[in-house]
């Protein structure tokens, strides 16, 4: 073959590989991810502390693995956490309310499970809706819709508010935030949409949990952002950020919409760490060792919509 008509071929043979592996492989993949958030003023109690994040299961969905789902449970159940938190779109089809139910049966109930609804949970109707939440609570899986909940913890109590989907405009943070009592006790979030995170004050919650945009599921350069901030109306695409004081993890999901794909962006089911932030360094005349952050991302850049 001669060199021109290789060199032709290869973008061809790349994307026909890049396709494969976006469709077939990385989908049934799971990563487990291992984060720390830094425990600043207000949140002592949560040294130590580590909690489970699930989002976005999509059972039914499309290009949906029940074997991908199944070793997500089975990591919850092996890892020494806290507390499991599951951030919403449990289903992407009414039929599947019970196959959704029946995964997350196997869930560990030596932990207290939280979880809130996404804007995929609603679109069915009543009925499925109404399934889904009473098959939950009979799991013991705790459903927080515009709620407050204080549990105690390790060392002390922490306060958890989930509200209900953002993205369909269900969310009503200040009816949660009435049930808290003003205690001194660190607060976390439990919201599918990111950008309620938005609307917090600098400080007011030590942890915000949150799905929804799957990592941007085909990731390459700006075009992961772009498509995020297009189709599911966010910027945060996955991973820690840190939004008007407040740290925000997003969750990469473990299921897809739209397009059966993850490229770059495997199913993941974080592990979360509270930790001491470290002492303020002297300030430096090095630019590059004053930008450093304990946080893996900075705000992202595109616009509030």
């Amino acid at each position: 073959m001669k060199l021109r008509t290789l060199l032709r071929w290869m973008p061809v043979a790349a994307g026909g590989l890049a396709l494969m592996d976006a469709a077939a492989i990385e989908p049934a993949r799971l990563k487990v991810g291992r984060l720390t958030v830094p425990v600043d003023r207000g949140g002592d109690g949560l040294v130590g502390l580590r909690l489970a994040h699930l989002s976005d299961l999509h059972v039914g969905g499309t290009g949906w693995r029940s074997a991908t789902l199944a070793k997500a449970v089975d990591a919850c159940n092996r890892e020494s956490v806290d507390l499991i938190a599951l951030t919403g779109d449990f289903i992407s089809k009414a039929s599947h309310v019970p196959a959704a139910l029946d995964l997350l049966s196997i869930l560990r109930t030596d932990v207290p499970r939280l979880a809130v609804f996404g804007n995929h949970d609603h679109v069915y109707g009543r009925r499925p809706m109404e399934q889904l939440a009473s098959g939950l609570a009979d799991l013991g899986i705790v459903v927080l819709r515009n709620e407050g909940l204080r549990l105690r913890l390790r060392d002390g109590a922490v306060w958890f508010v989930g509200v209900d989907d953002g993205y369909s405009e269900r969310d009503d943070l200040e009816r949660a935030e009435r049930q808290l009592e003003t205690d001194g006790s660190p607060r976390i979030l439990l919201t599918h949409y990111p950008d309620v995170a938005d609307r917090l004050l600098p400080g007011q919650y030590q942890l915000s949990l949150a799905g929804h945009s799957h990592g941007g599921q085909i990731r390459l350069p700006i075009l992961d952002e772009i498509v995020s901030y297009r189709h599911a109306r966010t910027r945060y695409t996955r991973g820690l950020y840190m939004v008007n004081g407040n740290p925000l993890h997003v969750s990469p999901g473990l299921g897809m919409s739209a397009l059966p794909l993850r490229l770059f962006n495997l199913p993941e089911v974080t592990i979360l760490t509270f930790e001491p932030v470290e002492e303020t360094p002297a300030p430096s005349n090095s630019a590059e060792e004053g930008l450093r952050s304990p946080l893996l991302l900075p705000e992202p850049p595109f616009p509030r919509h």
